[in-house]
């Protein structure tokens, strides 16, 4: 009497879609560096054709964490899948269209400014938090050029936007009331007001 929990025409190799554990010990820390260095090109292109860009804090410190952040949980649901689910390629590719799907909306939901930008920042939020616990932000300074933004009217008035800010602040700082606020800290920015 045969008391395996799978059939003789389906191995355990087999029920893994080939999945190799010591496969995954090294494509796992590449497809995080891999990630972050294509969002960190991406970034790089996308800011030398519009020079604009480089104030905007969310291309930062944010942008590598919640890549960081995204990557990481991917795999760690990529072992999970293959560890209690069968053929979890397939499994893995319908939570992946999923996940992406998902992690749109609050892009999606910032565009539309008001009460929506603050949902889709607060969808946002918990990864954010979560990145902070194992990336904390640098102590003290300015961002980059040494320009910071503050929401002038709604949502979190005043908060500085930039490394170290409040993750609940994010907003894209070319609309919906968001101005530059000088750096006394800095000295490009003394002297300066709020434009």
């Amino acid at each position: 009497m045969n008391t395996s929990p799978y059939t003789s025409a389906e191995t355990a190799a087999e029920r893994r879609d080939g999945v190799s554990w010591s496969r995954v010990l090294w494509v796992a820390p590449l497809t995080v560096a891999l990630a972050l260095a294509v969002n960190l090109v991406i970034r790089t292109v996308l800011q030398a054709l519009f020079p604009a860009l480089m104030e905007m804090g969310q291309l930062g410190r944010s942008l590598i964490v919640l890549t960081l952040v995204g990557a990481i949980l991917a795999v760690i649901v990529f072992v999970l899948t293959v560890w209690l689910v069968p053929h979890p390629i397939r499994w893995y590719r319908i939570i992946g269209v999923i996940a992406l799907v998902i992690s749109l909306v609050p892009d999606f939901l910032l565009g539309l400014g008001g009460d929506a930008r603050r949902t889709g920042s607060a969808m946002v939020a918990p990864f954010s938090r979560l990145g902070a616990l194992f990336f904390p932000a640098p102590q003290g300074g300015s961002p980059p050029g040494g320009r910071r933004w503050t929401v002038a009217r709604g949502g979190a008035t005043g908060a500085a936007l930039g490394p170290g800010a409040d993750s609940d602040a994010v907003a894209h700082g070319h609309r919906r009331g968001l101005h530059r606020a000088p750096d006394h800290a800095h000295p490009r920015s003394r002297g300066s007001h709020a434009r």
